[in-house]
């Protein structure tokens, strides 16, 4: 009997072990799945970067522009890698986890950050040696000459994102109140676009080459119908179907609120143990 009992025992836990074996399978070609699409545009970007003759390094002017070019490729792309991490995409966040996301995110800016600093100081510095000018008299040329097209707007996103950095840091972040610090991140989007006038017109690799703008142009449409589907629609939509709002703030003790919220339709919210909201009053 009892070696009996022992086999139903086992016998009931074999779906369960199954379920969390598939469970687990799933999940590590998901991921997989994430990493193909990042790297692989990544790889994409340094091949378009790679064809569009920057190899052909003859001088120290050259080599400083080649240098430029592909950081500011890279930082681009990451930064629209960096908006979509915090986007709430459902599938990304049950995938990952959204603390994960987050820490992803963090390490994803300081990346972006650097390679934005990088094209800046490459590009006026590569340039100059180019033309024969002075750093300062490159600057001019760039942003007043005419010559390379959105510089101006390009110049003031990049200010932005600067500024997004700086709010960052956990010293200037415990200085501001938060609907600053928000706001503030808020520019980040801001810098993204304004940063794009001067991508096409004046990128080597994207004026050459007619596929590789389409490409680009593909990338940043792809990001901007992702963050309108799930940072604008679905929101909204969601609160149109449950109408969550604010039943009651009860003080259970010292120092200790509890807010209780009510709606319509909650079953089809289809929330899960250890999942949390993230409330704006």
């Amino acid at each position: 009997m009892r070696r009996m009992a022992d086999a139903g025992v086992l016998v009931d836990r074999l779906p369960a072990t199954a379920g969390a074996s598939r469970r687990a399978v799933l999940r590590a070609a998901g991921l997989a799945a994430v990493w193909v699409v990042v790297l692989g545009n990544a790889g994409a970007i340094v091949w378009l970067w790679a064809h569009g003759g920057n190899l052909d390094v003859k001088t120290s002017g050259d080599l400083l522009t080649s240098v430029a070019r592909i950081t500011g490729l890279l930082g681009a792309y990451l930064a629209l890698v960096q908006v979509l991490l915090l986007a709430r995409l459902p599938a990304l966040e049950r995938l990952v986890g959204f603390d994960r996301l987050t820490v992803w995110h963090r390490w994803n800016g300081h990346a972006t950050f650097d390679l934005v600093i990088a094209h800046v100081v490459f590009s006026v510095w590569g340039y100059a040696l180019l033309d024969g000018y002075s750093l300062p008299k490159e600057i001019r040329t760039m942003l007043g000459g005419g010559i390379y097209p959105g510089m101006i707007t390009a110049t003031v996103g990049t200010a932005l994102f600067v500024a997004v950095v700086g709010t960052s840091y956990a010293i200037a972040r415990r200085r501001l109140p938060y609907e600053w610090w928000y706001a503030a991140h808020l520019l980040v989007y801001a810098a993204i676009a304004l940063a794009w006038f001067h991508q096409i017109p004046t990128g080597n690799e994207l004026v050459v080459d007619p596929v590789a703008a389409d490409y680009w142009r593909a990338l940043y449409l792809a990001a901007l119908a992702v963050l309108v589907v799930f940072r604008v629609l679905a929101p909204a939509l969601g609160y149109a179907r449950h109408r969550l709002r604010v039943a009651a703030v009860v003080a259970e003790g010292p120092g200790v609120v509890s807010v209780r919220i009510e709606g319509r339709r909650l079953e089809r919210l289809r929330a899960r143990p250890g999942q949390f909201f993230v409330w704006r009053f």
